[in-house]
């Protein structure tokens, strides 16, 4: 004989599962964040936040002075190679030029030198710090970064008569190491600094980049700096000489006189 229950379920099972789901969505809804566990996951991740972006922000600097000093290096390794074939490093005749000055009455650095010695003029002659990186967009007026000017200082001038830069061309006489190119750096009438991490701000820069004779490159902090060159609105600024390399420049003044 078939039980009665086979066709004609218990309805206590119908009781108990509905019971059972009420209880187990009672549990899933007790589950869900107050406003004050929101309020705490939020400071968390604000606190969060303030700890590790300056340590973003430092690591990306930190790659970006990295890409700088390989271009000043490789400016260092071209000017010794012009250097190896011509006696003299890249040539920029007396006339005062602005120190990122390329082009000029009787020379043409990307001619004689960027192009044959480092090949994309793009590539290597733009320092790729804050401000410098995004100076050649066509707006900027004044100045033409297409072909005159880059965002690198060429310390090198045939005459290092306090209205041009500050190391001649004959620096094979010299023994000490020379300062050949660094990052553009400068400070306006206006009061503000381009620089490497100067974001045209009355705040004086960090430092800069800097590649010399001897083929060596360092990062040369601000209070290592000094003016070399003034011109009617802006003044350039380098690293200090030593001893040594200030003698030897004013041996060499005095003897062109």
């Amino acid at each position: 004989m078939v039980q009665k229950s086979q066709y004609h379920p218990d309805p206590n099972q119908f009781i108990r599962r509905s019971t059972r789901a009420a209880t187990i969505a009672t549990r899933l809804g007790s589950s869900g964040f107050t406003l004050i566990e929101l309020l705490v996951v939020v400071a968390i991740i604000a606190i969060l936040s303030a700890i590790l972006l300056p340590a973003v922000n430092n690591a990306k600097q930190k790659g970006v002075q990295a890409k700088c000093l390989s271009n000043t290096r490789q400016l260092a390794v071209a000017s010794n190679l012009y250097l190896s074939d011509y006696e003299l490093f890249p040539f920029r005749p007396p006339g005062g030029y602005l120190p990122h000055a390329m082009v000029g009455a009787g020379f043409d650095l990307n001619q004689s030198f960027i192009q044959p010695y480092l090949g994309d003029r793009d590539r290597v002659m733009f320092c790729p710090g804050f401000r410098l990186g995004s100076v050649r967009n066509p707006s900027v007026q004044g100045y033409n970064y297409g072909n005159t000017f880059v965002t690198y200082q060429y310390f090198v001038q045939t005459n290092p008569d306090g209205s041009s830069a500050a190391i001649p061309t004959e620096t094979r006489k010299l023994t000490a190491a020379v300062p050949l190119w660094g990052c553009l750096t400068v400070k306006k009438t206006t009061g503000v600094y381009l620089a490497h991490d100067s974001d045209e701000k009355a705040i004086e820069p960090r430092g800069a980049n800097v590649s010399n004779s001897d083929g060596s490159s360092r990062w040369a902090v601000w209070e290592s700096m000094e003016s070399f060159f003034q011109s009617p609105r802006n003044t350039f600024y380098w690293p200090k000489p030593d001893l040594q390399l200030r003698r030897e420049l004013r041996e060499i003044l005095l003897g062109a006189r």
